[in-house]
């Protein structure tokens, strides 16, 4: 099908070496329709085949975009221990663990365990860090020294030697299909 681009409502089938040709044509379409007010069905003609252009050019822009997986998370966290599971994605090293982190969210334990999912993340390598907000102050407390006071844990239950571990310790994989993590709060 070499120079076709069909776009469908319902479904978008591109071939992405036609940009090009397609940013001519919408040029000439916006170039063109300055000099159309006159004829306004030629007009609506127009804009119906600039509405086309904008859809493919969507879906060229769109077609080597990465997949987006979803990851679902269960932590472990001791039966007699009350409160709420905070979780943080991060998906770089820079700011791990405890910087701006890609998304969060926050489970209470059910018997256990508690479930997080996280929709439509881009392909990648993830790290996760996570703790039990037992006092829900959104924090991790810490005594005096700096040492944790609440239970804590990182994805594939990385642990650092004099403190947290590094991303590629605790980093895992996201490609388009769902993935399950699970590691412990100690």
């Amino acid at each position: 099908m070499s120079g076709l681009c069909s776009v469908n409502v319902n479904a978008c089938h591109c071939n992405a070496t036609h940009g090009e040709q397609l940013l001519r044509h919408l040029f000439t379409l916006l170039h063109t329709t300055s000099t159309l007010l006159i004829q306004p069905i030629k007009v609506y003609m127009h804009i119906r085949a600039l509405a086309t252009v904008l859809s493919v050019l969507s879906c060229i822009l769109t077609a080597n975009a990465a997949r987006a997986g979803d990851l679902s998370l269960e932590v472990s966290v001791p039966a007699d221990r009350q409160g709420s599971v905070m979780v943080a994605v991060f998906d770089r090293a820079e700011g791990f663990p405890r910087g701006t982190a890609l998304r969060i969210a926050a489970a209470p334990p059910v018997k256990g365990k508690a479930t997080i999912r996280f929709a439509n993340l881009p392909k990648g390598d993830y790290a996760v860090t996570a703790f039990l907000d037992e006092n829900s102050n959104t924090k991790l407390d810490a005594n005096f020294f700096g040492i944790p006071t609440e239970l804590y844990g990182f994805s594939r239950n990385a642990r650092g030697l004099a403190g947290p571990p590094s991303f590629s310790d605790a980093a895992f994989r996201v490609e388009d299909s769902a993935q399950l993590q699970m590691f412990e709060l100690k």
